[in-house]
């Protein structure tokens, strides 16, 4: 089950100055005033052109599932609509945000400061998934999104899937389903063919798998969806090979002239599998399969960004390039993370992201402002996949941090509240700490083109570096 904004636990974010440049961005959790009363934070900021932006389709998508699931209190409203116009959906959707703003904020407060009530209260009630689909589907899908387009615009994973005669694309512990949700939406957007794909959906939740399964055949394509109430220790591995055992057909072949694919989702999970060795095992071993049967297959993994869960999630990493997994995103390479080595620093990836408007209006109502989210974000490949996507080594250098004070002139920030003395501007040790085929690198200043750098925007860790 997916814990959301889980990069926002309440985690030791202070370290030594030589290791600041790895601290995540953080947004300010709902203060102590009723949410009804809160006009939530105003940033001022300009939005970033890099900004993503989630396709209307998605949007729909989730609109329609959270019309599906949502129940007006008696006397608020009358029956439930699944299709209205514009302005009656409208109005629904502001309905629901009103009536669960509370379970919105009860679940935050379980996901940030109370993570002991998790087994308890998570998501086993139509009450708490609206509150879930609400709150944090969206958000949990942009981080997706964002993790894709990185990925598939560096590397040309998206020819060799396309070669693929079928796609089993796994999301385990599903939640209301937006890994795999976004993962089907940005696949389709570049040429992959949704016919292609067979969705598998596992949780302990009876009402997240309904709801994830409804957020699924809500985008209205041709795809197989199924569902598993299962825990991540009792997933059957035959269900995740090729073929049966004893079967005879040779080297992956699915129904078609192309190699079968598997890719597999896990959304703010690893970090529940800490204390479940059995769990982690089982997951070592489905994917140890593809690596020894040379099949082809593909892991996506968000994980929280705060310390404690980013370095597991970097450990896990290193454990899987170990297994001859290549790691294609964020890293450009598949040595040993570097990071990991220094007991101050962790790995994150940070994006700005367009919110729609009811969005908006929750981060409002929680006095939030989630327009930059971040998370722990990994992509990694078969050499099966490598080779069928056709794409070997690289000279990536990838903004893995920043100095303390990203302000360039000086000026007070969130974590430097002192001004930085005139004297001591120009001595800023670096402006980039970045990471290469070689090993981590300090980049110097880098400068616009048309301006000086206190007229750029900073480069959000994840994304290449342009110099």
């Amino acid at each position: 089950m997916k814990s959301p904004n889980r990069h926002k636990h309440k985690q030791k974010t202070t370290g030594s100055k030589a290791s600041s440049h790895a601290r995540p961005g953080s947004t300010p959790r709902p203060g102590q005033k009723s949410p009804q009363k809160s006009t939530g934070p105003k940033s001022g900021k300009a939005p970033r052109p890099d900004a993503i932006h989630l396709s209307k389709q998605l949007v729909k998508a989730w609109e329609d599932t959270l019309l599906k699931t949502f129940r007006p209190r008696r006397g608020s409203g009358g029956a439930r609509p699944d299709n209205t116009d514009g302005a009656q959906r409208a109005s629904r959707l502001k309905q629901a945000l009103m009536q669960e703003t509370d379970t919105i904020l009860e679940l935050w407060e379980i996901f940030t400061k109370d993570r002991g009530r998790l087994s308890r209260y998570l998501l086993t009630t139509r009450q708490h998934v609206v509150g879930y689909l609400l709150g944090f589907h969206l958000p949990n899908a942009a981080r997706m999104q964002v993790l894709l387009h990185r990925t598939l615009r560096r590397l040309p994973l998206a020819e060799g899937l396309k070669r693929c005669s079928e796609i089993r694309v796994s999301d385990i512990g599903c939640g209301t389903g937006a890994m795999a949700q976004t993962l089907v939406v940005e696949l389709a957007m570049t040429g992959v063919s949704p016919a292609k794909m067979r969705i598998s959906l596992s949780d302990v939740s009876p009402p997240l798998l309904e709801t994830a399964a409804d957020s699924i055949t809500a985008l209205n394509m041709p795809l197989t969806v199924s569902t598993h109430r299962k825990r991540a220790e009792e997933l059957p591995i035959i269900q995740f090979q090729d073929q049966p055992p004893g079967a005879t057909s040779i080297g992956g072949q699915g129904l078609g002239a192309g190699p079968v694919a598997h890719i597999y989702t896990f959304g703010y999970v690893w970090n529940e599998l800490r204390k479940n060795p059995a769990a982690q095992r089982r997951i070592h071993s489905i994917l140890a399969g593809h690596i020894e049967r040379g099949e082809v297959a593909l892991v996506l993994i968000v994980e929280p960004g705060t310390e404690l869960q980013a370095r597991d999630a970097m450990q896990l990493r290193d454990e899987l390039t170990a297994s001859r997994w290549s790691a294609v995103y964020p890293c450009p390479a598949s040595s040993p993370c570097p990071m990991l080595e220094r007991p101050k620093d962790w790995c994150f990836s940070e994006a700005a992201w367009t919110r729609p408007a009811l969005v908006e209006m929750i981060d409002r109502r929680l006095g939030i402002d989630r327009t930059q989210i971040a998370a722990g974000m990994y992509a990694f490949a078969t050499p099966a996949l490598t080779e069928l996507a056709g794409f070997g080594t690289t000279t990536r250098q990838v903004v893995v941090g920043r100095p303390l004070r990203d302000a360039a002139d000086g000026t007070p920030t969130r974590k430097s509240p002192t001004p930085l003395p005139r004297e001591r501007v120009r001595q800023r040790p670096f402006e980039y700490l970045v990471c290469t085929p070689d090993g981590l690198a300090k980049v110097p200043q880098v400068k616009s083109p048309t301006g000086s750098p206190a007229q750029m925007q900073p480069i959000l860790r994840g994304s290449l570096l342009s110099t």
